[in-house]
């Protein structure tokens, strides 16, 4: 589930694979975000233009090449009014979300993405586009469990499986670049 503050609504997801949108000003049902291939895993909102990041586990198939079995996730992105902007597969298990909460049309917001193996990825919220992986602080995989970015968004705060809190930072105070956020 995901409170969305701003824009007044809550976004819950479900095991048959459907999310509904809730308005919080008048307790009532708004829409529901269909066509999930799973289980929904995680959702966040963006508080700055209230799109929706849902995240559903993708039954587990055979790689044609490899013989190997893969599961993974489905990420997709929507509008506030509850519309499919994109979608793209990732190979490895999402256990969390969290968006960055930076004015808009004066820095591109994104989100992070915990995973299963200990690794926290950026993503752009335009297009889905791998910003950058966050360098994984243990020497082996520990799962990401949570993750909220500061209120400037200017730390990253990771929490994982074996009870242990990271921080990463803005290296340079005045500019909102994602690809210096630094171990703390």
């Amino acid at each position: 589930m995901s409170a969305c503050r701003p824009f007044g609504f809550v976004v819950t997801g479900s095991d048959d694979g459907t999310c509904i949108i809730w308005d919080t000003n008048r307790i009532s049902y708004v829409n529901s975000l269909r066509d999930h291939e799973g289980p929904i895993t995680t959702v966040t909102t963006s508080p700055t233009l209230g799109d929706i990041v849902t995240v559903c586990k993708q039954t587990q198939h055979v790689e044609e090449d490899t013989g190997t079995s893969v599961a993974g996730c489905v990420v997709r992105l929507w509008s506030v009014n509850g519309t499919l902007v994109n979608r793209m597969c990732v190979e490895s298990e999402i256990t969390c979300l969290a968006y960055t909460t930076a004015p808009e049309g004066v820095y591109v917001n994104v989100f992070a993405t915990g995973m299963k193996d200990g690794s926290v990825r950026l993503w752009s919220s335009w297009d889905l586009t791998l910003i950058r992986d966050v360098a994984c602080p243990h020497q082996s995989p520990v799962k990401v469990v949570s993750l909220v970015f500061s209120s400037c968004s200017k730390e990253l705060y990771a929490g994982y499986a074996n009870k242990t809190i990271v921080c990463w930072s803005k290296a340079v105070e005045h500019e909102v670049n994602t690809n210096d956020y630094v171990l703390v």
